[in-house]
């Protein structure tokens, strides 16, 4: 470097002195009349114009549920998303700017949630289209905040976008901000974000407003976490995608009339993959009776265009519908995803909303509904009696015990003809639960060859703080009807513990096609042997000369 720099410096030198020498050999000019100069003028500085998003003017937002507080361009639109704020140019702009706050669901950290929020993002321009994506930025600053900057398509068949995007914690929340604007647009919105960051303030106490989906129909609701949206609606049915949509998960609710049953529940599954088992790439990884109520079945399928995902159904039972779950994700990915799934799981919530705490205390019978009246006659004279049941549902919150009814005979124009009491022979019907009802009228107690009609009605109730005690497990039973018409139901039932049991109160239900309960009889009977926990017993149910045909059946134990 010393030598280039000295031998630059001696070419210069001989270079003035020969320009001096041919200067002082020149002869001296001729003189010339005196003219006055005109003074070159300096060129006008132009001023850099501002960006044109700096010259719109800011109003002040302030969220309905004081979550945060900013300052946004006048009179853009606002909207509602999946756990934030959108605001556009106009509703058809591409010009976007979202503030995100969301309250996680106990139990579901909140940096386990923030990575795969920042991984779907990321994944979403590759998926959809791997040529015109570009990854800009994925770091974490300095306070702990990921920020991820990328353009692409981020739906498919979308205009590219170039997304700059801040997720990150607080206490149990996520928070956010993402502006967005078509590539070749972004130089004009980009000074938007330096102000909007400066000015965006949280309230440090305030609880963020939920997402809250509601289904067409009503059936369902739930909580849509950040970056999901809602990709096919059916009758009864609701699927939902991540940002890049290779997270996916869906619900179906079907009234089945009556609590499913354990068969009912591994049936539901078993008919879901019955289509993917014999694939060679299904590999089953669980099958599991969580609880008589819930029943889960883990899987991986290799697919030669999707690639290996992992899947996990849940049938379960809530009153008189049937839930099926099914959570989808790549294989590889399953645990970045997995908190997005337990959002969905603790959010999901039926159409009947939990009841008021205050009209539970006031009313004891708030919450309580008995289904369709079910009845039919066997025999003649005074050998006749009519068989009545129903369903009951508690959609209380909270553990229902002593539960007492009348059930009222009528004839065809409308007079009573008598009526019977009937006290819940179950220990506790548990919150959310169903039971049934069941009772037999001789001819001796009322003129049952007239009754044409048949009201139940609850008389009193009385909550209880004891834990139900676990119902038995079904193992496996069969049906078959005798010469004289009765129908006779075995099953072979499983303490579940903790104790000894030495009766039971047992519940064989008949269905129709459809799933609707035809009749339920009910009873309490000694069991041959104490029964420790872990150990099964054989129970006989007998529906005496029932009528018609049925389709399938349940026999339930419960702890009289």
């Amino acid at each position: 470097m010393r030598r280039a720099k000295r031998a630059g410096w001696s070419s210069w030198c001989w270079l003035g002195v020969l320009i001096i020498v041919v200067a002082c050999s020149r002869p001296a000019p001729t003189p010339a009349l005196t003219a006055t100069a005109t003074p070159t003028p300096l060129p006008t500085a132009t001023p850099t114009p501002l960006p044109a998003i700096l010259t719109v003017s800011l109003a002040r937002y302030d969220d309905p549920n004081g979550a945060f507080s900013l300052r946004v361009p006048a009179g853009w639109v606002v909207e509602t998303v999946s756990g934030g704020t959108r605001w556009r140019r106009d509703p058809e702009s591409l010009w976007q700017l979202t503030v995100y706050a969301q309250s996680l669901p106990e139990g579901i950290p909140a940096e386990s949630f923030l990575t795969g929020l920042v991984t779907s993002f990321a994944a979403a321009a590759t998926v959809f289209d791997p040529t015109s994506v570009r990854l800009l930025r994925e770091a974490v600053t300095l306070d702990g905040r990921r920020r991820l900057e990328a353009e692409g398509r981020f739906q498919p068949n979308a205009t590219p976008l170039h997304l700059l995007a801040e997720f990150w914690t607080a206490e149990d929340r996520v928070q956010g901000l993402s502006l967005a604007a078509p590539a070749a647009e972004w130089e004009e919105l980009a000074p938007l974000w330096t102000l909007v960051r400066q000015d965006l303030v949280f309230a440090a106490t305030a609880t963020a407003p939920p997402s809250l989906y509601v289904h067409p129909t009503g059936a369902l609701t739930l909580i849509v976490p950040i970056g999901w949206d809602v990709l096919e609606e059916g009758e009864n049915t609701v699927l939902f995608g991540d940002a890049s949509e290779l997270a996916q998960f869906a619900v179906t609710v079907t009234d089945l009339g009556h609590g499913a049953t354990p068969r009912e529940l591994r049936e539901t599954l078993a008919a879901a993959v019955a289509g993917l088992t014999t694939e060679t790439g299904y590999r089953l990884l669980a099958e599991e009776q969580s609880s008589f109520h819930e029943r889960l079945l883990r899987f991986e399928l290799l697919s030669p265009v999707e690639g290996l995902y992992q899947t996990e159904l849940r049938a379960l039972g809530s009153g008189p519908y049937l839930i099926t779950t099914a959570f989808s994700a790549p294989a590889h990915d399953w645990a970045l995803y997995e908190p997005f799934y337990a959002f969905f799981r603790h959010s999901l919530q039926l159409a009947r909303p939990p009841l008021d705490e205050a009209l539970q205390d006031a009313d004891p019978l708030a919450g309580i509904e008995v289904g369709k009246p079910l009845f039919y006659r066997t025999g003649q004279g005074p050998a006749e009696v009519l068989w009545v049941s129903a369903v009951i549902h508690n959609y209380r919150t909270r553990h229902l015990g002593d539960l007492t009814a009348s059930v009222q005979f009528f004839d065809a124009a409308g007079r009573l003809l008598g009526a019977e009491s009937w006290r819940q022979q179950q220990a506790v019907i548990p919150a959310g639960q169903t039971a049934y009802l069941t009772v037999a009228i001789p001819a001796t107690n009322a003129p049952v060859a007239e009754v044409a009609d048949v009201l139940i009605e609850l008389l009193d109730a009385e909550d209880t703080t004891a834990e139900p005690p676990p119902s038995w497990e079904f193992v496996d039973g069969t049906t078959a009807r005798t010469e004289n018409g009765d129908v006779v139901l075995t099953a072979n039932l499983r303490n579940p513990g903790p104790g000894v049991r030495r009766f039971i109160y047992a519940v064989g239900v008949l269905y129709d096609a459809d799933g609707r309960p035809l009749f339920a009889r009910g009873e309490i009977q000694r069991l041959r042997y104490a029964t420790p926990a872990g150990a099964e017993v054989d129970v006989r149910i007998v529906i005496p000369g029932f009528p018609g045909n049925y389709a399938t059946f349940a026999v339930f134990g419960e702890v009289p």
